[in-house]
């Protein structure tokens, strides 16, 4: 039962931001005012953060069950899950940089994941259009082999393809079908212990009929700039849809170069992101572009300035 002070109006004194009338507990007006600010704030940040945001369009966490045939997409759409080809030898489940990882047996005959098919309409467009491609891999095997390649075709021999050695070395390679290739090499890589791979690129303006212009293709290896590569001209196609999205070899080849070892937390994002992003990224494993706490400290920023405001 409320007591008789607490059923008559209590007006605030200088510095409260409450009034208790009958009861009930009010903001006083011009606190008020502030409080829709702030939600304001929220608001525009919200809608900032949507559209600044990168857009992931394909990501393999594969964190999926054991025995599983395919490799959920985890991005906002999920439109590219990837389809199992095992032959053997082939898991989900062992340890990865965020959860579990992939496990690719390599050989002769090995085991792939793929997606976007090459017959669909609608892919990624990997000959034009901004992209960022990132993973994670570890592996101790021999010889050369693929973990990632996509948008790839055997003739003419061009698309784009990561290629690991056992020097071992991992090399950013782009396959034109004109002008033969553009490859990076890195000097070294562990063959312990897991890599952050990242190539982004960004290309000039298409016009019709002409070579493609690389403006800036970056290659990236745990979170470091290791070289960046301007002015490549990449000559147009024949007129087909594009290749797949592979993990684990080189699709649509007779020489396909299984790749033994793990494989984790494949992204593919449209537009091209910032050396910030990838340091952010390499720091965290499994995360995302941008990071998701960036809209906390900016709305935790707009309050403690309507605060000092209030002051």
């Amino acid at each position: 039962m409320l007591s008789d002070r607490a059923t008559t109006k209590h007006d605030a004194l200088p510095g409260e931001v409450l009034c208790l009338e009958n009861g009930v507990l009010f903001l006083e007006e011009n606190e008020m005012k502030n409080v829709v600010k702030v939600l304001l704030v929220v608001g525009i940040l919200a809608v900032m953060s949507s559209l600044a945001q990168a857009n992931l369009l394909l990501h393999w966490k594969f964190d999926d069950t054991v025995g599983s045939t395919t490799a959920a997409d985890s991005s906002p759409l999920q439109e590219y899950p990837g389809t199992v080809h095992d032959t053997g030898g082939f898991t989900f489940g062992d340890a990865g940089v965020d959860g579990t990882a992939a496990y690719f047996p390599g050989g002769t005959v090995g085991s792939y994941i793929d997606s976007l098919d090459a017959t669909a309409q609608g892919n990624p467009d990997f000959r034009g259009s901004n992209f960022t491609v990132s993973y994670w891999m570890k592996s101790n095997s021999s010889g050369t082999s693929y973990p990632l390649s996509f948008d790839y075709y055997v003739d003419p021999e061009c698309g784009w393809v990561f290629t690991y050695r056992s020097t071992p070395s991992m090399t950013y390679r782009l396959l034109d079908g004109a002008d033969g290739l553009d490859d990076y090499q890195t000097t070294s890589i562990s063959s312990t212990d897991w890599a952050h791979v990242v190539m982004t690129v960004e290309w000039e303006e298409d016009v019709e009929g002409q070579p493609y212009s690389l403006v800036t293709r970056k290659c990236y290896l745990n979170g470091d700039l290791l070289d960046t590569e301007t002015g490549i001209a990449y000559a147009p196609l024949p007129d087909v849809t594009l290749g797949s999205f592979s993990a684990g070899c080189r699709q649509g080849t007779t020489s396909p170069r299984y790749f033994k070892g793990w494989i984790d937390d494949v992204q593919y994002y449209d537009e091209v992101i910032s050396d910030a992003d990838v340091a952010y990224m390499y720091a965290n494993p499994g995360s995302v572009v941008p990071e998701p706490a960036t809209l906390v400290l900016l709305v935790m920023g707009g309050v403690a300035f309507l605060r000092r405001r209030h002051a």
